[in-house]
């Protein structure tokens, strides 16, 4: 159950990041942020805050055990093991990027969790993958995507293929009626992840759908394989793993294609075709291209936004794993409740 505060720190420019801007007094309070596991493309001390220009940026990221008790902020990893006892004041924190299915939540914590940062909207601090901002004054133009004549149909690129939702199975299905070309560990064509950019300029050179099929039907799971593999170049993405509502609030306009309109593969797979034949219905699925941006959501600024603010309520959960992965969380098969038709007409 959570408790404390309601309103999670999303992120917008205009939260959390607006409301401690013009408060310079609190760059004088450092806190410290004990991280045992550290990205490589975080860094130690300020760097991270620095770096990103962080409107509040009095925080130091440490590793060094003698710090980790009088830290103001407990980085939760699992590949650690959790301290028997909190010390008095001490804020736990918990950042996950995987399912519940596919991820580990470290035994012990019970009511010492205290923040939250996910992709779910529910969490204390929302993390999605990415986030598309509209942007008003920039008129969308009436741009053919098809004037460069692509030669295939649906790509996907995926090295797992076993997976709690068995969307490989779904892939053997639509293949049976329309050409799938599968790269990586579930295929037989190659393209290297060190070379992401070689990657995504065929897609976008080749293809004019992608599938981005999670590996788990999860709430609100949506990452890079729609944000990074298909919005963000020249392609459309078929996607399957969160709940339609999820997709709609997450993606521009009229942006993707759900499994989920589809009664079966086999009426995926004619409607793709119909697409196929029909430039005009087709573009209208990158008719989004133009009217904003994907914007980094600066994860550390808002960390350290929330941290120094000293208004902020108490905040806890009881019974974290309740939340994080409760019974209907997760479906093996198609969600039963459906939202808005993404399909385009």
């Amino acid at each position: 159950m959570w408790q404390g505060l309601k309103k999670s720190v999303v992120p917008i420019y205009n939260s959390k990041l607006q409301s401690v801007k013009n408060k310079p007094d609190w760059n004088s309070l450092l806190k410290f942020i004990f991280v045992y596991d550290i990205p490589s493309d975080v860094g130690l001390g300020r760097e991270a805050f620095i770096t990103s220009k962080c409107p509040v940026s009095s925080c130091y990221i440490t590793n060094n055990p003698m710090l980790r008790r009088v830290s103001h902020i407990f980085f939760l990893q699992d590949t650690m093991q959790v301290p028997a006892r909190k010390p008095k004041g001490q804020i736990w924190l918990s950042r996950i990027l995987e399912s519940p299915i596919n991820s580990f939540v470290p035994s012990g914590v019970k009511t010492y969790l205290n923040w939250t940062a996910t992709y779910r909207w529910d969490s204390t601090i929302v993390t999605p993958y990415a986030k598309f901002v509209s942007n008003s004054d920039i008129k969308n133009s009436a741009r053919n995507h098809t004037l460069i004549k692509k030669r295939h149909l649906v790509a996907w690129f995926a090295s797992n293929c076993m997976t709690d939702n068995d969307r490989y199975g779904y892939v053997n299905e639509l293949k049976q009626y329309i050409p799938v070309d599968v790269y990586g560990q579930c295929g037989d064509l190659h393209c290297s992840r060190s070379d992401e950019k070689s990657c995504f300029q065929i897609l976008s050179d080749k293809y004019k759908f992608y599938l981005s099929f999670e590996n788990s039907n999860c709430d609100y799971y949506i990452t890079e394989k729609l944000f990074l593999n298909a919005l963000s170049n020249n392609v459309v993405p078929v996607v399957m793993g969160a709940r339609k509502e999820d997709y709609l609030k997450s993606a521009p306009p009229n942006s993707f294609i759900s499994v989920e309109d589809f009664p079966d593969a086999k009426s995926l797979a004619n409607y793709l075709l119909y697409l196929d034949g029909n430039e005009e219905m087709y573009n209208k699925y990158l008719a989004w291209k133009g009217s904003g941006q994907f914007i980094n959501t600066k994860f550390w600024c808002r960390v350290c936004a929330l941290v120094q603010d000293d208004d902020r309520p108490n905040m806890w959960y009881e019974g974290f794993s309740d939340w994080w992965s409760h019974p209907g969380a997760c479906r093996q098969g198609r969600w039963e409740e459906k939202g808005e038709s993404g399909v385009v007409s």
